[in-house]
């Protein structure tokens, strides 16, 4: 059991990292310290070492910004530019525009919009409940509300 003390440790403090959403130099920092807690209980120490150095293995590249550039990022980033389609016209004119226009808000989640000026008069307070001219009633009451039956047979 001495022998899977060590990566037992390290696996607990994974998990609890990756619960509580910890920074990286956060769980490196709690895994160093269960490990040498671990040790100094009578682990075997070889386990110990081999824990430790693959603690350092994987967060030491990633916590040195030099070396995480020199040795992840950038060939990351060269594989990728290779991969990536290239930019068409259109998409390099609305990329430099820096904006989409109206058409980003005919698709966008801003309200029911028919068009520009349904999207603007929905920003502005005409459809939210609670404001000025808003609608207090969702669209399925608003549809029973109506003075005559929908289906004739009704």
């Amino acid at each position: 059991m001495s022998i899977l003390a060590p990566f037992l440790a390290l696996l607990l403090a994974i998990l609890v990292a990756a619960y509580h959403r910890l920074s990286l130099a956060v769980f490196t920092a709690i895994s160093a310290t269960l490990l040498v807690a671990v040790g100094l209980a009578g682990a075997n120490l070889s386990a110990t070492i081999v824990a430790a150095v693959l603690l350092a293995l994987g967060t030491l590249p990633l916590l040195i910004t030099p070396l995480r550039q020199k040795l992840i990022t950038t060939p990351l980033l060269k594989f990728y530019t290779r991969i990536l389609p290239p930019l068409s016209d259109t998409e390099r004119t609305a990329l430099e525009a820096g904006t989409v226009g109206f058409e980003g808000e005919l698709f966008s989640q801003v309200g029911p919009a028919a068009g520009p000026a349904q999207a603007g008069a929905y920003r502005r307070g005409a459809g939210v409940p609670g404001r000025p001219g808003g609608r207090s009633l969702p669209h399925d009451q608003r549809l029973g509300d109506h003075p005559r039956p929908c289906r004739p047979d009704a």
